[in-house]
């Protein structure tokens, strides 16, 4: 099958009902995918030589998820998303500290990233109360398999259904994932990220607002509790790997939030559970039977703020 013949994703199936739902996730599994990336060898070093991260943490996230939603939603053009987020990612290579020769299209690491979006949804269904059958997880499983085909790199490492993902998933977990520069500077984030400002106001009121006011008393606790949350949602084993302090009382605390969470997601509407992208696409195909192409960036996409080349996932 030719690169242009792969088929965009069923509109009607799991990874289209489920992976836009990302923000709601949030509240359960925190930031636990891009910590878990980040502790894979291939991946860290990526980001410590290639990335923005360590200068603001969230605009790796945030020049990341539009082009991998848009391979997810983009209907006819997905498969050209796909070839532009693997086209993001050829520059990033090299040697890491320890000798190792990494690059983000070897097989394997850029699987590994594909893999957490994955396992982060079932993942989140189950810490909030609404698990996925087994059925449902094959069908999910078997679906991002196809959408992994669309970025149209090796499929040599991708396990065939979902009983063999989770033996790939224990591995990973217990003999390939490590402490890393990245995943450390990460749980700690908020003393490295901008102060944030308002496009509402003018420049001047922005210097004084911004580190004075909106990053001690809003962005940081957010950012802190967000790290908390994905503390939580961790393996125990990856806890333990990276020496992160977790009480009997965080787990009692946890546990407790993850109820909230429950009940919080029976009273938000549905439309507001997913990322605006996701959300408008299926609202067109509601209305219209039909998936909506989403174009392409017109400029070139490493000097595009929403797809920078450092947008290693």
């Amino acid at each position: 099958m030719t690169e242009t013949a792969i088929p965009p994703l069923d509109p009607d199936g799991l990874v289209w009902e489920h992976f836009g739902r990302l923000p709601v996730h949030r509240l359960s599994n925190g930031l636990r995918e891009a910590m878990l990336q980040n502790m894979h060898p291939g991946l860290a070093a990526g980001v410590e030589h290639h990335s923005v991260f360590f200068e603001d943490p969230l605009a790796r996230g945030q020049r990341s998820i539009g082009p991998i939603m848009s391979v997810v939603y983009g209907g006819p053009t997905s498969h050209e998303w796909g070839k532009l987020v693997r086209g993001f990612h050829g520059p990033i290579k090299g040697v890491d500290k320890y000798g190792r020769r990494y690059s983000a299209l070897n097989p394997e690491t850029f699987f590994w990233a594909h893999a957490t979006f994955v396992e982060d949804i079932v993942t989140g269904h189950e810490l909030t109360g609404y698990p996925l059958s087994d059925a449902d997880k094959e069908a999910l499983y078997l679906e991002s398999v196809d959408w992994y085909r669309l970025y149209g790199v090796s499929m040599k490492p991708v396990p065939p259904d979902w009983d063999a993902f989770q033996e790939y998933w224990e591995h990973m977990i217990n003999d390939v994932l490590e402490d890393s520069r990245a995943v450390r500077e990460g749980f700690h984030m908020y003393r490295t990220m901008p102060a944030p400002t308002s496009k509402r106001l003018p420049d001047r009121a922005n210097a004084v607002v911004g580190p004075l006011i909106l990053k001690p008393f809003v962005q940081t606790p957010l950012v802190k509790s967000m790290l908390w949350i994905t503390t939580g949602a961790l393996p125990p084993i990856i806890r333990e790997r990276l020496c992160l302090d977790w009480t009997r009382l965080d787990e009692l605390r946890y546990r407790l939030h993850l109820k909230a969470v429950h009940e919080a997601i029976k009273a938000i509407p549905t439309q507001f559970q997913y990322f605006p992208l996701a959300r408008d696409q299926r609202a067109h195909y509601r209305r219209t039977g039909t998936v909506a192409p989403l174009p392409l960036p017109t400029r070139n996409p490493h000097q595009d703020p929403c797809t920078h080349e450092d947008s290693v996932r």
